[in-house]
């Protein structure tokens, strides 16, 4: 009796163990070292300045672009390079538009969007770490 006990509490305990590992490691969750794309669905026609700064973790990066949104009402922008550790963008409309949604994807996944602009009216996204202080590439 006393080793059935022990048997089935082993077997419980081992039950626990790996019912707790799970494979939520980096290959499915999205992050910044994939294929990053940002989205844009607004109203055709309408325009914007697109912005994103990246930071690897050493160095940063800024770019910036005016864009014009297609008939489609989706504007796709493949973000070169890879293995970011902060990555941001700011997206600042021409004019009045509504119905904004802008979006960052890893390998075709939605890891950060929004649809709310702040408190000037572009619409902001950042995700990992960027730090406060900026260096002077990107200021």
């Amino acid at each position: 009796m006393k080793y059935l006990s022990i048997s089935i509490f082993t077997t419980l305990l081992l039950a626990l163990i790996l019912s707790g590992c799970s494979s939520s490691g980096s290959d499915s969750e999205p992050g910044l070292d994939g294929d990053l794309t940002i989205e844009v669905q607004a109203p055709a026609e309408s325009a914007f300045f697109l912005t994103y700064y990246t930071w690897d973790g050493n160095t940063g990066d800024f770019n910036s672009e005016t864009i014009t949104i297609p008939q489609s009402g989706l504007f796709e922008y493949n973000v070169e390079g890879s293995d970011f550790v902060g990555f941001g963008i700011i997206l600042g409309p021409i004019g009045d538009v509504e119905a904004v949604n802008l979006a960052l994807l890893s390998d075709g996944e939605i890891i950060a969007e929004t649809d709310q602009p702040v408190a000037d009216g572009a619409y902001e996204l950042e995700f990992g770490t960027i730090p406060d202080e900026l260096p002077s590439s990107i200021e």
